[in-house]
Parts: structure tokens; sequence; C-alpha cells
């Protein structure tokens, strides 16, 4: 990608004036340098707007955006898309961060693979005592994989989203909604076809209890949740999913505490149908059968101290006379879960190692 393409990186805020100050040092960073950052203050009432306007006196790629009414991150995105001039668009949250290379790395894949007009990452999780381990959340890579696994999982991908500026204004930009607008867009990515994903940590997520997902989005955001999903199931096979499979489906990608029988059941009916789709070509369905059973065996490991009978009995039933032939998140999750289940069922006969169990 010539240096001489301009992007733009957007970044809404609202009352988070220290955090913000450590994205917009990440972004200084950025070993790309012609760019533009605009920042979205979404009715802030603190010291966050000062904060911006001293920043942009100092940096004139730094263009505010001071909003009086509070209406949503999605909607204060819009109006920063509104003045974005760059050709391509990175968005990032103002508790995120972003290593130096991250619009090089991005940029220079979209390149390598033109038939892509966005492109995501895995991330890494941390909080105020640095990367939490384990923390990072792998992602799908073959593009046909990616809508199916929406079904199962939103992914907090909106810190390494890179999308070319005209492509999002195709779809429309953001739904003018309060939570979960990232969610609709990757959805609607997935299905076009146009998302990629750079195999790099581009985004490193903090977790912490004032994150606008876990605030703005609190009340409403299962509600919204469980209608994109919906909309998105009908989407990609034309049937209309029953709403308890769907939010059943929620809870297996999310690994709530939910009751382990309906769960699995509710599993096999996504199961059953990328299965019966001629869409999918047989690697497609590998990194499904692959990633979605990961996700399941993550579940069950996640309900194993409420139900560790069901579980143990699921898991043996369901899992370990299956065959896989990838060796990678299922290996994983196969592991801890045999050892918890060891735990939880002391014997003198020895459990199988993971390995031993394809």
């Amino acid at each position: 990608m010539e240096l001489m393409t301009k992007v733009s990186v957007i970044t809404v805020v609202r009352n988070r004036p220290e955090l913000l100050l450590e994205t917009i040092t990440c972004i200084k960073k950025q070993t790309y340098t012609n760019l533009e950052y605009i920042i979205v203050d979404d009715a802030s009432d603190d010291e966050t707007p000062q904060v911006i306007r001293d920043q942009a006196e100092v940096d004139k790629k730094i263009i505010g955006i001071w909003r009086t009414q509070q209406e949503g991150p999605f909607v204060a995105a819009n109006d920063g898309l509104k003045i974005a001039t760059g050709k391509y668009v990175f968005n990032i949250d103002s508790d995120d961060l972003s290593p130096p290379n991250r619009i090089e790395r991005q940029l220079e894949y979209l390149r390598i693979h033109p038939e892509f007009h966005a492109c995501i990452s895995p991330w890494w999780s941390f909080n105020q005592s640095g990367l939490i381990p384990g923390g990072k959340t792998e992602l799908p890579y073959r593009p046909k994989v990616m809508p199916w696994i929406l079904m199962l999982k939103a992914f907090a991908s909106h810190s390494s989203l890179c999308i070319e500026r005209e492509a999002l204004l195709t779809v429309g930009g953001y739904l003018p909604i309060p939570t979960a607008g990232d969610y609709a867009l990757i959805c609607e990515l997935g299905r076009r076809g146009w998302l990629g994903v750079v195999p790099e940590v581009m985004s490193f997520v903090r977790r912490h209890d004032g994150r606008m997902s876990a605030t703005t989005g609190k009340n409403l955001g299962p509600v919204i949740g469980l209608q994109l999903l919906r909309e998105h199931i009908f989407h990609v096979t034309g049937i209309h999913i029953d709403e308890k499979v769907a939010l059943t489906w929620l809870e297996i990608g999310n690994r709530e505490i939910a009751p382990v029988q309906d769960a699995v059941s509710s599993y096999k009916v996504w199961e059953n149908l990328w299965k019966g789709t001629a869409e999918l070509e047989a690697p497609d369905k590998k990194e499904l059968d692959n990633y979605g059973s990961a996700l399941l065996m993550q579940f069950l490991l996640a309900n194993l101290a409420s139900e560790p009978k069901i579980v143990s009995k699921v898991f043996a039933e369901n899992l370990l006379a299956r065959k896989f032939e990838f060796r990678t998140l299922r290996d994983i999750a196969l592991k801890v879960l045999v050892e918890k289940i060891g735990r939880y069922f002391p014997t003198n006969k020895r459990l199988p190692n993971p390995i031993e169990l394809v």
C-alpha cells in the first residue's frame, strides 16, 4: 500500500479522559503516518472534551467533534464517518490499544488480498495488571466460515476493524442503535464475503467495568443482540430460527450458565444447518467443526461446576466418539475439560490424554 494513501482513524469517547490519552498515544506511535484522527465526544460531562481540544491544538492530525446530546457510540461514529476523508477507516475504542504496526500491517493485508474490502484480527484482552493469561481470542480465517460462527459468537473486533470508506458507506455506515452496532456491521461484511482476518494480534482490548459495551447496552444489549442474531441467521439460511434456540446459541458462544441439555440440542440445530449447505467446501466444514466444537466445550467447562454429571455425560456421548482433523482450539478446550472432569470424578482409571481421543 502506497504511503500516499490517506487513512482515517475514528474513536468515540464519553467520560474517559485518562484512558483516551493512552489510546491517542498508541495512534501517535503508528509507523504509518499519513492519517487523520477523528475523535468524537459523545456529550461527555467531565474534562474529556478539553482533553480532545488540548490534543488537537498540539497535533493537527487530530480532529475533534463535540456532540451536545448522547446517542451512543454508533450514532457518534457515523458523525465521524461523515467528515472522514481517508480511503480506509480504522476504528479503535477509547479504552483499547493497538500495536505500532497495526495500520501498516492491515493496509498491507488488504493490498495482498484485494478480494476483501475490510479486515479484522485476533485480539488480546488486558486489564490493570497487563495481558490476561490465555486472553488471546482466535478467529476463523475462511471467509465462508465467518457468517456461521457469528451465529454463536459476537466478536469484540471493533478495535481491529479496517475498512474501505466507500465500502462502509455502501452498507450504510453503522446502525444507529445503542449497542451491538459493530456486531451488525461485522455480520453484514461477513455475509458479503468482504471480510478478511489478519493472522496476528492487531488489537488489545481493555477489560473493565466501565466499558461502553458494559454500560451503554447493559439493559438493551441482550434484546438487540438477539434480534440482530435472528436477522443474521435468516439472511444466511433463509430460515426463521426459534427465539429460544437462537438465545441458546448466544449462551453457548458467551459461555453463560445455562441448561446444558438444551444447549447441546440447540447446538445440533446449528451444526445440521451448516452441514446441509452446499455452499461450504470441505475445508470450510472442517474449520466450522473445529471452531464450533471448541466453543461448545468451553461452554460445557463453564457449566461443569453447576451440572457436573450432566456435563460429563454430554461430553462422553457427544464429543469423545467424534473424530477431528484440526488440532488447535479444539485441543486446548478438550484438554482443559478432561482435566476438570477428572477433578469432579476422581478415579484410579487414567483419563485419556486429549490426543488419544482423536
